[in-house]
């Protein structure tokens, strides 16, 4: 199960500097249960009161990353 996300999803945006997507760990994984190193951020649901800007830039970042997505990548 590791050795598949760690193959989609970080091969996939390795070439994208707005994302960076934490390493599986496959020794930690089991059924149902996928285990990836600490990346620190903020959650979407804590970004309301940030600059326009930024709000702007985390639209735009996730909308690009969606339509890649369905249209590059052919799965979400």
């Amino acid at each position: 199960m590791g050795d598949w996300f760690d193959g989609v999803f970080f091969f996939t945006l390795t070439d994208d500097p707005h994302w960076h997507v934490p390493r599986v760990i496959p020794a930690l994984c089991a059924k149902g249960v996928i285990t990836t190193e600490y990346a620190p951020g903020v959650a979407i649901d804590n970004t309301a009161d940030l600059p326009q800007d930024e709000r702007d830039y985390i639209g735009t970042q996730l909308l690009r990353v969606t339509l890649r997505e369905l249209f590059e990548f052919r799965f979400m």
